[in-house]
């Protein structure tokens, strides 16, 4: 077997684990199981087929990936290969993968099968067979690959890069380099004291930094065995649980939620578990302790930003705060800041800031947003809170507009620009509703044109944003407005949108679409 490039310092523990322990699980899911040692052998397989395209060190490669085996071979494969794993949503649409390569560079993509329905354009494509005996192929389309050329714009040291909606509208490239990757692994090993004897359910999307590299990948790192879950359904969760003595995982609170609201009679044994960690989006307390008593093990908050992961932790075994989303972790300060970014003291409320190793290098080819987030070394959360003496940090709100929707960030200006190339539409605007499981979904105000038939444009619009947005981005319900109510400077009053939909009734110009988005 060949040894790991020594540049890809966190692809070579893979190979120190199957030289320890060969036969110990690394991998499975529904159907296939690899040990630490098969895994490596994928890899190696895997890192010459890539070379063979054209993919070589610092290439770009889009990856639309499944949560599935298949998935983990490929990124450890293109990260030993020193490749930067462009990471995507595998439910976007051409137009949204037309913008992920062009605004990285990007010459190959990696699509997941489920992704296959829609074209990947302006890149030679390595697609994820659907169906096999054991570890499925990466089949090319085409024969005659590119040579992946890293662009020139400063960032030769990206190992990673991953996309975020921000209140500009535009999704953020965000760029991590293989020291903070490898800083993330750390930090969860120390934070979550992860070792070799854990089994970890891995059941979030691999297109997000919890997903990948936060959970899957720190428990690849750490020598334990990652047990996936292709789709999330709270009872196959448990199961999960159940039949493989899982003992920790990462999930949201939307799918803490969706377990304790199980309509089954099934009795599970949950003995194994010891800890549950929660992340991307606020939990309460209530819903805390009832999940302890649920499922017998500490549910433990996390807090970090795709900019800068990890950066608190509550301690296994330590008393809970309420409130905390999580206590500093090692090497990590946070501050509160008032508006004009003097440091305020110790528990007063304000802006939280934070700094530590796992910090991003930056917005990919955007100085002036990077330049307007991290400042002075410190990168500004837009989160409202206040942090305690002993390092724990406690959250009242946002400074930005962003939906939270079961953890994924929505930016409202993205679906916005959408609604507004509809015909019918005459401007709209785009708030989170709350709502019980997913924190908040996303809902448009609209005005419409005088000709538009308001019998039935909720389905229109519904299906005119779907041409354009992945499935969690198209708004859950359409209201129709005469005009929209606006400040003296004609900004759109968001917050008096968001009061009124708090209790807003079904109607029959308000279409509930959250079915739709769970085919």
């Amino acid at each position: 077997m060949d040894r790991a490039p020594t540049h890809a310092l966190s692809v070579a523990c893979l190979w120190r684990h199957a030289a320890e322990r060969p036969d110990a699980l690394a991998v499975r899911d529904g159907r296939v199981s690899l040990s630490y040692q098969a895994l490596c052998a994928e890899v190696d397989r895997l890192v010459g087929q890539l070379k063979n395209c054209g993919i070589g060190q610092q290439s770009r490669v889009l990856f639309l990936p499944d949560v599935c085996v298949e998935s983990i071979v490929a990124y450890w494969a293109l990260r030993a290969i020193d490749a930067v794993v462009v990471v995507g949503d595998p439910g976007s649409r051409i137009h949204e993968r037309a913008q992920y390569v062009r605004r990285t560079g990007a010459t190959h993509a990696l699509v997941g099968y489920r992704a296959a329905d829609t074209v990947t354009p302006s890149v030679f494509c390595l697609r994820l067979a659907s169906d096999g005996v054991g570890v499925r192929r990466w089949e090319p389309e085409g024969s005659e690959p590119p040579v992946g050329v890293a662009p020139s714009d400063g960032m030769e040291s990206a190992a990673v890069i991953l996309f975020s909606s921000g209140t500009t509208g535009q999704p953020k490239a965000i760029v991590h380099t293989a020291t903070t990757v490898e800083a993330l692994h750390r930090t969860l090993l120390a934070t979550w004291q992860l070792s070799p004897a854990d089994r970890v359910l891995g059941a979030l999307p691999f297109h997000t930094i919890y997903g990948l590299l936060f959970s899957a990948g720190s428990t690849l790192y750490g020598g334990a065995g990652l047990v996936l879950l292709e789709r999330f359904k709270p009872r196959d969760a448990l199961l999960a649980i159940e039949t493989h003595q899982v003992t920790t995982a990462a999930l949201v609170p939307a799918m803490v939620l969706m377990m304790l609201n199980l309509d089954d009679d099934a009795v599970f044994d949950l003995s194994s578990l010891r800890a549950l960690y929660t992340a991307s989006a606020p939990i309460s307390e209530h819903d805390i302790a009832r999940f302890q008593a649920f499922s017998g093990a500490p549910l433990i908050a996390n807090y970090g930003l795709t900019e800068i992961p990890g950066a608190a932790v509550e301690r296994a075994g330590a008393s809970h705060h309420a409130g905390s989303v999580g206590q500093l972790s090692p090497g990590f300060q946070a501050v509160a800041r008032d508006d004009s970014g003097e440091t305020l003291a110790t528990g007063e409320t304000g802006e939280i800031t934070l700094r530590g190793p796992t910090m991003m290098a930056g917005y990919l080819n955007d100085e002036i947003q990077t330049a307007q987030r991290v400042r002075d070394g410190w990168i500004y959360t837009q989160d409202i809170g206040h942090v305690d003496a002993e390092g724990r940090v406690f959250l009242s709100g946002r400074t930005s507009d962003m939906i939270i929707r079961g953890g994924l960030n929505i930016s409202p200006l993205e679906i916005e620009a959408v609604l507004s190339t509809h015909g019918a539409v005459v401007e709209a605007a785009v708030v989170g509703k709350p709502d019980p499981v997913l924190g908040q979904i996303a809902v448009a105000c609209v005005v419409l044109t005088p000709s538009a038939n308001r019998s039935t444009i909720s389905a229109g619009l519904a299906a005119h944003c779907r041409q354009s947005l992945s499935a969690p981005k198209v708004p859950a319900a359409f209201h129709l407005f005469d005009a929209l109510p606006r400040n003296a400077g004609g900004k759109v009053l968001r917050k008096q949108l968001e009061q009124q939909f708090e209790d807003l009734p079904a109607n029959d110009q308000l279409v509930d679409q959250r079915q739709a988005h769970a085919k």
